[in-house]
């Protein structure tokens, strides 16, 4: 795909040159492109399944115009070529990522922190914790808040628990289109 801007020959030319080149104009850029390839057969079961996700998010990146909360955090990020739309479809075709956990505060005594690096493009609603024990026995759960540095997020645990070995740690963050990011830590 080439790109050009201001060119007085493709300025205003938009379709398709032969069966091989695509012309089109996107924010004052001339953009020309390879044609692709029309198959005769039908899209595969992974490529209908891709055209329903895309479909979706689709509809999740108008619905957030309606939505003035929404609405903001995508427009803080606009620029020349990204628009509201866009970026919506972008967060909702990207999950959050939980990168790592870090249970070096965690002693299995009350008040002790759990901290967690997670990530997504445009933000995370909400990140919980849930501990539970080398039986998967339920030990507590509950939400993250942002530290002060606005980098990771702190848990501050509210039950005490012994001994650690074999305990496991999930993280789960949430991003605004309401996908998940998981990540699991066994002590």
């Amino acid at each position: 795909m080439s790109k050009s801007k201001n060119n007085l020959i493709t300025k205003h030319y938009s379709g398709k040159l032969g069966n091989q080149i695509s012309l089109r104009n996107l924010r004052h850029c001339s953009v020309m492109a390879i044609l692709p390839d029309a198959s005769s057969k039908g899209p595969s079961a992974k490529q209908r399944a891709h055209q329903h996700l895309f479909k979706k998010a689709s509809r999740y990146a108008r619905s957030v115009y309606s939505d003035p909360f929404l609405k903001n955090i995508y427009e803080k990020k606009t620029s020349k070529s990204l628009t509201v739309y866009k970026l919506a479809l972008s967060d909702f075709l990207n999950p959050p990522v939980v990168h790592k956990i870090d249970s070096s505060g965690y002693k299995g005594k009350i008040g002790d922190m759990i901290m967690v690096d997670a990530v997504s493009r445009f933000g995370l609603r909400q990140i919980k914790i849930t501990i539970t024990g080398p039986n998967g026995e339920f030990i507590e759960e509950g939400n993250c808040i942002l530290d002060t540095f606005h980098i990771l997020w702190e848990y501050t645990v509210t039950a005490e628990q012994s001994p650690l070995p074999g305990t496991t740690i999930t993280a789960t963050a949430y991003d605004y289109p309401g996908h998940k990011g998981v990540g699991i830590l066994k002590l």
